[in-house]
């Protein structure tokens, strides 16, 4: 299975990676880590303004990113996911 990158502003962790302070925007593609011990295969992926989502193969959902509106599947102010 190959990697899934991302990159752009990362805010509200919508690149999968905790932000920083200054500034919260990845420059350049980073491989997302999931914290499944095998990666998995990613067959479609969507990615929203404050939020990303995909399916694998076996059509388990991931989703990360700000949640305070469900976006995430989950209604809380904590941002994350994976």
């Amino acid at each position: 299975a190959g990697a899934l990158y991302s990159w752009g502003c990362n805010r509200n962790s919508q690149c999968g990676f905790k932000p920083s302070k200054e500034p919260p925007t990845l420059c350049a593609p980073q491989a997302i880590q999931f914290e499944s011990a095998q990666t998995p295969r990613v067959v479609k992926i969507a990615a929203g303004r404050s939020h990303s989502v995909c399916v694998d193969d076996e059509g388990k959902l991931y989703c990360w990113g700000a949640c305070q509106y469900g976006q995430c599947g989950v209604l809380t102010r904590r941002r994350g996911g994976l």
